[in-house]
C-alpha cells in the first residue's frame, strides 16, 4: 500500500476522522508505522509507555493478569482499534497487556503528538470514552479507596464518573463551599489547605489516592480545607448521590471510607512533600547521616562510571528525620511519576524506558534548559554541548596516561590536541533534527546499562539507597 493510500485509510478510521486538516497533517508527518510478526509482544502489562498505537491491519488479543495469578481476556482489537490509552492520558503504567495474533500493522503516535491530537475536542472525547470502557474499572479497583467492591458497585461507579482535568495552579476544591462529590485522583498531584493564621498544608494527593471523603462521613456539606492541583491532574468525579447509593448497599464501602478518611499527614512528612514536591516523584536517594562517613565514595563512584567524569549525585539536599535518624535527600533524580522535565521538552529529548526511569535521548537534545527550568528539585544541569571544545575532562584515560608524573602530561596534551582540532571546525553541533546545539542536559541516570547504581553498590557503610519517600514516615505494623 503507497502513502497516500495509507493516509486514506487513516482517514477512515472514527479515531481520526474528526481531526482537523493541521492535526491530520501532523498525523500524516510524525506518525510512525511498525509491521510485526503474530506472536509479538505489543504491550506489556505494567509498562510505562510514552506512545499511543492504533492498529491499522491484523487481529491483535488483550488481557490482564488479575492478582491471584489468573489470566482474564479483555477482548480481540481490529483494524481502527487502539491502545495504549491509559499509559498515553495518565502516565500511569500499562494495566494489560496486547500480543499480536496475526501479522499486523500499526502506527504509533509518541506522546508529543499524541498530545497535539488530544487537544481537540473530538479526539479526546473518544479517547475518554475509550478509558471509560475499557480501563476505568481496572483503575477503580487498583484505588486504595475502591480496592475489594463488588463489581456491581464499581460499574456504577463507573457508569456515573465524570473525568476532568484541572492544569496546573487550578482550585478544585474551595474550603467553605457546598460538597457535591468524591475526588478521585487519575494521574497528577494536589495540594490542601486550611486557612487561619496564614495557610496551613493539611495533605498532598497523587495517583489513585483520593479526598472528600469526611464530608460523607461526619454529613458535613461544606469544603472545609481548599484543594489545589500541583500539576496538570486528571480526577474521577463520583458525584454525591452515585457515592450515597454505594454506601448504603456495601458495608465494605464505608469501611474503606473509614479508612481513608482517617489518612493523617504528619509534619515530617508535609516537610519532605512540600519543599522536595516528592509527592511528585517515584522514588528518592536518601543518605543515612548515622551511617555516612562523609568519605565522598558515592561521589567519586559517579564520577568513575561516566565517561564525561561529571557527577550526577549531589550530596546537598533536604533533611529530614525519619523517627530519630537524620536522613538526607540526596539531589537525585527521583523518575516522578508527573515527569515536568519531559512535559517541558518540546524536542523528544526525554522520554520514559519500559520500567517508568526517565531517560534522555541525548541525540535529540538541543540544551534549550527548558528540562532543568521545569524539574521541581534542581536536579537537572546544563552543560557544555559535547565536542563544543569548551568541556574538559572528556576523553577516557588510556592505560598509559594513568602513570605517575608523565602520565598526566600526555592526556593534557591529547585532551588539547581535541580541542584544538574542533575549534578549527567551522561545522556547527546539531542534534537528530539538525538543530544546532547549545549544551547538554544531564542528571541521574541510575547508572544505565550498568547492574547497579554505583554510589549505592560502592558505600562502605550501607549509608545511601533507594527509598520510596512515604515509607521514611510509615510505622511498623
Amino acid at each position: 500500500m503507497n502513502e497516500d493510500r495509507f493516509l486514506t485509510a487513516l482517514r477512515r478510521f472514527p479515531l481520526f476522522a474528526t481531526l482537523s486538516d493541521h492535526g491530520f497533517q501532523q498525523l500524516a508527518t510524525h506518525h510512525q508505522k511498525e509491521v510485526v510478526e503474530a506472536g509479538a509482544s505489543l504491550l506489556s502489562q505494567g509498562d510505562y509507555r510514552d506512545r499511543f498505537c492504533v492498529l491499522v491491519s491484523g487481529v491483535a488479543s488483550s488481557f490482564m493478569v488479575e492478582p491471584s495469578g489468573q489470566r482474564a481476556d479483555l477482548g480481540t482489537i481490529g483494524p481502527g482499534d487502539y491502545f495504549g490509552e491509559l499509559c498515553a492520558v495518565s502516565g500511569q503504567p500499562s494495566s494489560s497487556s496486547v500480543i499480536a495474533e496475526s501479522h499486523c500493522t500499526m502506527i504509533v503516535l509518541e506522546q508529543p503528538l499524541f498530545r497535539m491530537l488530544y487537544a481537540e475536542p473530538d479526539f479526546a472525547e473518544l479517547i475518554d470514552g475509550s478509558y471509560r470502557d475499557r480501563a476505568l474499572t481496572l483503575h477503580l479497583r487498583a484505588a486504595p479507596l475502591l480496592s475489594g467492591l463488588e463489581t456491581s458497585d464499581l460499574d456504577l461507579i463507573r457508569a456515573n464518573a465524570e473525568l476532568e482535568v484541572f492544569p496546573k495552579g487550578t482550585t478544585i476544591a474551595h474550603e467553605g463551599a457546598p460538597v457535591g462529590a468524591l475526588f478521585l485522583v487519575r494521574s497528577g498531584a494536589v495540594k490542601s489547605t486550611r486557612s487561619g493564621s496564614g495557610e496551613q498544608v493539611t495533605g498532598y494527593f497523587m495517583a489513585n489516592s483520593s479526598f472528600g471523603e469526611r464530608a460523607f462521613l461526619d454529613g458535613s456539606h461544606t469544603w472545609t480545607e481548599t484543594y489545589v492541583a500541583m500539576a496538570k491532574t486528571d480526577i474521577v468525579r463520583i458525584d454525591r448521590a452515585t457515592t450515597d447509593q454505594v454506601l448504603a448497599r456495601s458495608p465494605k464501602a464505608m469501611e474503606l471510607l473509614h479508612e481513608a478518611a482517617g489518612r493523617i499527614f504528619e509534619q515530617d512528612e508535609l516537610e519532605v512533600m512540600g519543599h522536595n514536591q516528592s509527592v511528585k516523584g517515584g522514588d528518592a536517594l536518601a543518605i543515612d547521616m548515622h551511617r555516612c562517613i562523609r568519605c565522598n565514595v558515592c561521589v567519586e563512584s559517579c564520577v568513575a562510571v561516566h565517561e564525561d567524569r561529571v557527577p550526577r549525585l549531589s550530596k546537598r539536599g533536604h533533611r529530614v528525620y525519619a523517627g530519630d535518624v537524620p536522613v538526607t535527600l540526596a539531589t537525585s533524580c527521583y523518575h516522578c511519576d508527573i515527569p515536568e522535565c519531559m512535559l517541558a521538552c518540546g524536542f523528544g529529548a526525554i522520554r520514559r524506558d519500559s520500567q517508568g526511569m526517565v531517560r534522555f535521548v541525548e541525540a535529540n537534545c538541543i540544551g534549550c534548559g527548558s528540562c532543568s527550568m521545569a524539574c521541581p528539585y534542581g536536579v537537572i544541569r546544563m552543560t557544555p554541548a559535547p565536542g563544543s571544545g569548551e568541556r574538559r575532562g572528556v576523553l577516557k584515560h588510556k592505560l598509559w596516561e594513568t602513570l605517575p608524573l608523565v602520565g598526566p602530561r600526555m592526556y593534557e596534551r591529547r585532551q588539547q590536541k581535541l580541542i584544538e582540532q574542533e575549534q578549527k571546525s567551522d561545522e556547527p553541533i546539531v542534534n537528530a533534527q539538525g538543530i544546532p546545539v547549545t549544551a547538554k542536559a544531564i542528571k541521574c541516570d541510575r547508572c544505565e546499562g550498568l547492574p547497579f547504581e554505583a554510589c549505592v553498590y560502592n558505600c562502605p557503610t550501607e549509608a545511601i539507597r533507594r527509598v520510596d519517600p512515604g515509607s521514611l514516615f510509615r510505622k511498623p505494623v
